[in-house]
Protein backbone atom coordinates (compact mmCIF):
# COMPACT_ATOMS: atom_id res chain seq x y z
CA UNK A 1 0.00 0.00 0.00
CA UNK A 2 1.28 3.19 -0.56
CA UNK A 3 -0.37 6.65 0.94
CA UNK A 4 -1.46 9.37 -1.39
CA UNK A 5 -3.16 12.41 -1.28
CA UNK A 6 -4.25 15.38 -3.79
CA UNK A 7 -2.52 18.64 -4.27
CA UNK A 8 -3.66 20.35 -1.27
CA UNK A 9 -3.15 16.99 0.89
CA UNK A 10 -6.59 16.01 1.58
CA UNK A 11 -7.96 13.27 1.64
CA UNK A 12 -5.07 11.06 2.30
CA UNK A 13 -5.66 7.27 1.10
CA UNK A 14 -3.59 4.03 1.69
CA UNK A 15 -4.17 2.53 -1.56
CA UNK A 16 -2.24 -0.02 -4.19
CA UNK A 17 -0.30 2.04 -6.68
CA UNK A 18 -0.82 0.17 -9.98
CA UNK A 19 2.36 1.41 -12.22
CA UNK A 20 1.38 1.65 -15.87
CA UNK A 21 4.15 1.64 -18.42
CA UNK A 22 2.62 1.11 -21.31
CA UNK A 23 -1.40 1.95 -22.88
CA UNK A 24 -1.48 -1.45 -22.93
CA UNK A 25 -0.64 -2.08 -19.25
CA UNK A 26 -3.13 1.07 -18.56
CA UNK A 27 -6.01 -0.58 -20.04
CA UNK A 28 -5.80 -3.79 -18.87
CA UNK A 29 -5.23 -2.16 -15.11
CA UNK A 30 -8.83 -0.44 -16.12
CA UNK A 31 -10.72 -3.54 -17.38
CA UNK A 32 -9.08 -5.56 -14.14
CA UNK A 33 -9.04 -2.99 -11.30
CA UNK A 34 -11.31 -2.42 -8.21
CA UNK A 35 -12.66 0.83 -8.37
CA UNK A 36 -9.68 2.63 -9.33
CA UNK A 37 -8.57 5.68 -10.27
CA UNK A 38 -6.28 7.06 -12.78
CA UNK A 39 -3.48 9.29 -11.44
CA UNK A 40 -1.27 11.58 -13.61
CA UNK A 41 1.23 13.88 -11.62
CA UNK A 42 -1.62 14.55 -8.45
CA UNK A 43 -2.48 17.89 -8.80
CA UNK A 44 -6.14 17.33 -9.18
CA UNK A 45 -7.99 19.61 -6.18
CA UNK A 46 -10.15 17.19 -3.95
CA UNK A 47 -9.87 13.10 -3.99
CA UNK A 48 -10.34 12.82 -8.26
CA UNK A 49 -6.42 11.68 -7.97
CA UNK A 50 -6.53 9.29 -5.32
CA UNK A 51 -8.18 6.06 -5.71
CA UNK A 52 -9.71 4.05 -2.44
CA UNK A 53 -8.79 0.91 -3.55
CA UNK A 54 -6.36 1.08 -5.94
CA UNK A 55 -4.72 4.17 -8.03
CA UNK A 56 -3.43 3.53 -11.91
CA UNK A 57 -0.17 5.46 -12.09
CA UNK A 58 0.10 7.12 -15.32
CA UNK A 59 2.71 8.95 -15.57
CA UNK A 60 4.99 7.17 -17.68
CA UNK A 61 2.85 7.65 -19.76
CA UNK A 62 3.98 10.37 -21.13
CA UNK A 63 5.33 10.46 -24.54
CA UNK A 64 4.16 12.61 -27.75
CA UNK A 65 3.29 10.50 -30.10
CA UNK A 66 2.77 12.31 -33.53
CA UNK A 67 2.62 15.95 -34.91
CA UNK A 68 1.73 17.67 -37.38
CA UNK A 69 2.92 21.40 -38.38
CA UNK A 70 0.83 21.80 -41.33
CA UNK A 71 -2.05 21.59 -38.67
CA UNK A 72 -0.90 21.95 -35.54
CA UNK A 73 -2.62 18.34 -34.15
CA UNK A 74 0.06 16.89 -31.55
CA UNK A 75 -1.14 13.26 -30.64
CA UNK A 76 0.02 12.40 -26.88
CA UNK A 77 -0.11 10.25 -24.11
CA UNK A 78 -2.18 11.00 -21.23
CA UNK A 79 0.59 11.48 -18.78
CA UNK A 80 2.51 14.32 -20.29
CA UNK A 81 2.74 17.16 -18.88
CA UNK A 82 1.65 20.85 -20.31
CA UNK A 83 4.73 21.76 -19.04
CA UNK A 84 6.47 19.44 -21.32
CA UNK A 85 4.41 20.31 -24.26
CA UNK A 86 4.58 24.02 -23.67
CA UNK A 87 8.47 23.84 -23.61
CA UNK A 88 8.85 22.04 -26.66
CA UNK A 89 6.11 23.36 -28.49
CA UNK A 90 6.23 27.41 -27.33
CA UNK A 91 9.72 27.54 -29.85
CA UNK A 92 8.12 26.52 -32.61
CA UNK A 93 5.43 29.09 -32.19
CA UNK A 94 2.72 27.08 -31.26
CA UNK A 95 0.79 27.43 -27.31
CA UNK A 96 -2.53 25.54 -26.42
CA UNK A 97 -5.49 27.38 -26.49
CA UNK A 98 -6.12 26.88 -23.05
CA UNK A 99 -3.79 26.31 -20.11
CA UNK A 100 -4.76 26.61 -16.13
CA UNK A 101 -3.12 28.25 -13.69
CA UNK A 102 -0.28 25.52 -13.32
CA UNK A 103 1.30 23.50 -16.02
CA UNK A 104 2.14 20.68 -14.06
CA UNK A 105 -0.54 18.57 -14.88
CA UNK A 106 -0.90 15.79 -17.30
CA UNK A 107 -3.31 16.47 -20.53
CA UNK A 108 -5.09 13.29 -19.02
CA UNK A 109 -6.12 15.61 -16.10
CA UNK A 110 -6.74 18.53 -18.21
CA UNK A 111 -8.88 16.82 -19.89
CA UNK A 112 -10.82 14.64 -17.06
CA UNK A 113 -11.03 17.87 -15.18
CA UNK A 114 -12.06 19.90 -18.20
CA UNK A 115 -9.83 22.81 -17.37
CA UNK A 116 -9.84 26.11 -17.68
CA UNK A 117 -7.79 29.50 -18.40
CA UNK A 118 -8.16 33.06 -17.69
CA UNK A 119 -9.81 33.04 -21.21
CA UNK A 120 -12.70 31.09 -20.61
CA UNK A 121 -15.03 33.40 -21.74
CA UNK A 122 -13.07 33.18 -25.30
CA UNK A 123 -11.44 29.84 -25.59
CA UNK A 124 -13.54 27.69 -23.57
CA UNK A 125 -12.55 24.82 -21.62
CA UNK A 126 -9.43 22.23 -22.63
CA UNK A 127 -11.70 19.49 -23.94
CA UNK A 128 -12.92 21.93 -26.64
CA UNK A 129 -9.32 21.44 -28.35
CA UNK A 130 -9.35 17.31 -27.91
CA UNK A 131 -10.19 15.33 -31.02
CA UNK A 132 -9.98 12.12 -30.39
CA UNK A 133 -9.51 10.06 -27.33
CA UNK A 134 -8.45 6.30 -28.03
CA UNK A 135 -6.35 3.47 -26.56
CA UNK A 136 -9.16 3.16 -23.92
CA UNK A 137 -9.70 -0.06 -22.32
CA UNK A 138 -13.09 -0.06 -24.98
CA UNK A 139 -10.86 -0.34 -27.94
CA UNK A 140 -8.90 1.91 -30.09
CA UNK A 141 -5.20 2.06 -30.64
CA UNK A 142 -2.46 2.76 -28.73
CA UNK A 143 -1.51 6.22 -29.72
CA UNK A 144 -3.60 8.46 -27.27
CA UNK A 145 -4.74 11.19 -27.25
CA UNK A 146 -5.34 14.04 -29.88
Amino acid sequence: MTTISDWGRYPINDTEMIHSCTVDAARRATVQADQAVARGNGRANGDAAVGVRQTIEMAHLNRMRAFDPRTGQLTVEAGLLLSSLITTFLPRGFFPYVVPGTSFITVGGAIAAHVHGKNHHCEGGFGQYVENIVGSAHGGNDWGIS
